[in-house]
């Protein structure tokens, strides 16, 4: 994650907005709508009409980014875009890491 622009970062609405213009809307024969965010895999709900369709995708980016954080799992770029709080995180272990082996080493002798 290190070397990722600043204008790379973008606030969990801006990281939803993105993922919802990717959304593939594809009319049911029952005349629903069923929706598919590819660059969240596994993301996919449906709507009666295509309003709640759309909105029915919103909370299941939403969804699909808590779950995500909860669980520890990678949030994947969209459009070179990153979570704000994903790299913030991941900058914060990256430097946690760093200075614990540091620590360690220098309290174990150099053993790892």
């Amino acid at each position: 994650m290190r070397g990722v622009k600043q204008a790379n970062k973008i606030t969990f609405e801006q990281y939803v907005r993105l993922a919802l213009s990717h959304a593939r809307f594809s009319r049911n024969e029952d005349t629903s709508w069923t929706v598919e965010v590819p660059v969240l895999p596994g993301c996919i709900t449906w709507g009666i009409t295509r309003r709640e369709a759309v909105e029915m995708a919103k909370d299941a980016i939403e969804a699909w980014i808590i779950t995500a954080l909860r669980f520890g799992d990678e949030i994947p770029a969209i459009d070179g875009c990153y979570l704000q709080y994903a790299i913030d995180e991941i900058e914060d272990v990256e430097t946690t890491l760093r200075e614990t082996e540091g620590s360690y080493s220098e309290t174990t002798g150099g053993r790892v």
